[in-house]
């Protein structure tokens, strides 16, 4: 009889490993989504900021044609 509470117990302790391996498996792929979603998100930031500071230099040279042709 004790012989099959120490078999359920190998169970549960190998399914609570295998889930550990699972759940380890899973944090370290999100991890790595995490880090290139940044990136991604970085590279987008400085594209953003160097697409208004054309913008901003556009609108001052327009600016300025305004004002010589005024």
């Amino acid at each position: 009889m004790a012989d099959v509470g120490v078999k359920k117990l190998e169970q549960k302790v190998q399914e609570l490993m295998d889930l550990c391996d699972r759940l380890s498996a899973d944090n370290k792929r999100l991890q790595k989504k995490h880090n290139e979603w940044m990136t991604e998100r970085s590279r987008l930031l400085e594209h953003d900021e160097l697409t208004r500071q054309r913008l901003r230099a556009m609108y001052d040279r327009l600016s300025a044609l305004e004002k010589d042709c005024a």
